[in-house]
């Protein structure tokens, strides 16, 4: 398991994390994308829905429709698009005081080679304290 600000998740068979300045990559070495998840926090008030969806609004080009979704604790919007060369996945999710923006990102041409391991690990997308203790 990895722990971040606020959430948690398990690692695919053989994926990687590497922390960075803003985000935490996550990639098979041998593979074609990276899953990136990047947090907001607030100190003491909730998240709201109206909140998410201006950062949303960043996520995706304009005409991109992103689709209602609910990850075990989290709840926001997920969508997919094609941006010149690549190919994108994004979701932004709230849970409480936090906010978590995901992106998987890979080159057009290999566009759903990894996307089994990517929805696996999301479904062990939890809420966390930051500690690597899972609250959810």
């Amino acid at each position: 398991m990895f722990a971040g600000p606020g959430w948690s998740i398990e690692l695919a068979a053989g994926w990687e994390a590497e922390e960075e300045d803003d985000c935490i990559s996550i990639f098979h070495p041998d593979g074609v994308g990276t899953l990136q998840l990047s947090t907001a926090h607030k100190e003491e008030e909730h998240v709201t829905a109206d909140e998410l969806d201006d950062l949303a609004q960043d996520c995706a080009p304009p005409g991109v429709k992103l689709q209602p979704l609910k990850v075990e604790g989290w709840k926001g919007v997920g969508g997919s698009f094609v941006d010149d060369e690549d190919a994108w996945r994004v979701w932004c999710l709230r849970s409480g005081s936090y906010a978590l923006f995901i992106t998987y990102d890979c080159p057009a041409a290999d566009s759903g080679t990894e996307d089994s391991d990517v929805d696996a690990m999301l479904k062990t997308l939890g809420v966390s304290d930051g500690l690597g203790r899972t609250l959810n």
